[in-house]
């Protein structure tokens, strides 16, 4: 047979195609120039890297030595099958993965021993493609330090965006929570965040905030210290938040996640599955002194305890305590401080969140029960971020019997504290404390109106705050105020 010149080109394309498409390369060192660029395949088009042939199988090792750090960025398509099988997936050194199914520039960082790209290409048209950079680690490790204990009512709070890493030391053991961005796009930068099994970074490497979000657990360090470092370059993590607490509080949480509210009209729903033990969310102001969360709705089964901080094995800053089945009359309810703890003690809870207070202070309907509360009250310790405003108005201006007691008041200096009652624009009940003229505890108070308010002002003293509890009740007639001796004395707004 006669070897044509068309024989030969074809012959020609498939030698090119395969060598473009080598398994051979796939075993990648730092170059001597760092600062260059790696790409595999050579030098492909980023926005539409090369169709891999069906059943094209490869380990990609990206090899890390000690003292750098590498940055894969890959980009691929393909067709999902309906068992969405996998046909890449990222590998690191200790023990994690992650399923890939589109990506564009996608972050993957490796430290030293590195790690791995898996392509097994099966029938699903995949493009793939991947660069990769080497980057000389920090020398010294010049950590900010913290530390957390048994007795610490809130916990140690950093932003994940670390230009410094930072050593944590612990009473027993270091628990970590993180309170992931708001954006998706924002995930993959999460992998450049390491924590470390000791008080540098030359301790055992336990993984990326990434797959402490992915788990839903809390990271636990086997001693008193944990670390962690940030990867060059510096990745942008967004609003994401390091919790930090002694595991002492935390040992008997079993799922165990942050909580992050994309928008502020709707945060959105969590789920908590307490069937394996009590289960834990985390949820985290943008700023310490201002702003507030409210608990929309709350569905279930099983008891819900609300901490200001974080959860405690004492519960001395439980706020609030709820039965899942009977949430209806209670909610929303406002929550502030820096940090909220919401642990479930069941089977599952349904929580629904915003950060906007229209749902809490409008449409309010007789038979509603909550309570309102200082910034810091139940914190621990005094604080002079705890001036608030809070009200309440009924659906269509209905006249109720607003009936509420103060249970906890604090006053230092000029501390005032204020409440009100409006019927239309008639004030049917209007008294301000101070510390000369100190509310009566526990004592129910009830006032005819359409609108309730309380404003309590510190003018820059710390205090303990305030707590009071209320409730709308059946208006029997004219406006009247009257005063009934409660033999109530609870701190904590309970539902039994």
């Amino acid at each position: 047979m006669k070897f044509t010149p068309i024989c030969a080109l074809i012959a020609l394309l498939f030698s090119v195609n395969a060598n473009a498409f080598d398994c051979q390369a796939g075993h990648f060192n730092a170059p001597v120039d760092t600062s260059t660029t790696t790409w595999y395949p050579l030098n492909f088009n980023e926005t539409e890297p090369p169709l891999f042939p069906n059943n094209f199988n490869c380990l990609f090792n990206i090899m890390v030595p000690v003292g750098w750090s590498a940055v894969v960025r890959l980009t691929m398509n393909m067709t999902i099958p309906s068992d969405f099988a996998v046909s890449v997936r990222g590998f690191d050194n200790y023990g994690n993965s992650d399923a890939v199914y589109t990506a564009t520039n996608e972050h993957f960082y490796f430290i030293s021993n590195g790690g791995s790209i898996q392509l097994n290409t099966r029938q699903q048209n995949v493009r793939f493609g991947f660069n990769l950079r080497y980057y000389k680690s920090a020398t010294v490790f010049d950590a900010s330090h913290g530390n957390v204990t048994v007795s610490d009512l809130q916990p140690a709070t950093y932003w994940a965006y670390l230009t410094s890493p930072i050593q944590i030391k612990a009473d027993t053991r270091v628990s970590l929570v993180v309170k992931p961005p708001r954006d998706d796009e924002t995930f993959q930068f999460l992998r450049g965040v390491m924590v470390y099994d000791g008080p540098d970074w030359n301790s055992k490497c336990l993984g990326n905030l990434l797959e402490i979000v992915k788990r839903k657990q809390q990271l636990v360090s086997s001693r008193q210290y944990m670390s962690v470092s940030m990867l060059s370059p510096y990745p942008q993590t967004g609003r994401t938040m390091l919790v930090f607490q002694d595991y002492q509080n935390t040992k008997d949480v079993v799922q165990y996640q942050g909580f992050a509210c994309d928008r502020i009209e709707a945060c959105g729903t969590v789920s908590m599955d307490g069937t394996n033990g009590p289960a834990a969310i985390a949820t985290v102001m943008d700023d310490s002194t201002i702003g507030a969360e409210y608990l929309n709705s709350a569905s279930g089964s099983g008891t819900l305890e609300v901490y200001i901080g974080g959860k405690t094995t004492s519960k001395a800053n439980v706020v609030a305590t709820y039965n899942l089945n009977e949430t209806s009359l209670y909610l929303p309810q406002e929550f502030l401080g820096y940090v909220r703890t919401y642990v479930l003690t069941g089977t599952n809870a349904f929580l629904n969140f915003t950060r906007s207070s229209s749902q809490f202070s409008s449409n309010a309907r007789i038979g509603r029960k909550g309570f309102f509360a200082s910034r810091y009250f139940k914190s621990g310790s005094p604080s002079k971020y705890q001036d608030g405003n809070d009200f309440l108005r009924t659906t269509n201006s209905q006249v109720v019997n607003f009936s509420f007691s103060i249970v906890e008041a604090y006053f230092v200096g000029n501390t005032t504290l204020r409440i009100s009652v409006y019927s239309g624009s008639k004030c049917t009940y209007n008294q301000t404390y101070t510390s000369s003229n100190q509310p009566t505890l526990n004592v129910k108070v009830q006032a005819l109106g359409d609108r309730f308010s309380s404003s309590y002002n510190t003018y820059g003293y710390s205090t303990n705050g305030f707590y009071m509890n209320y409730e709308l009740l059946k208006s029997s007639g004219a406006p009247r105020i009257f005063v009934i001796i409660s033999f109530y004395f609870f701190i904590v707004l309970r539902l039994n």
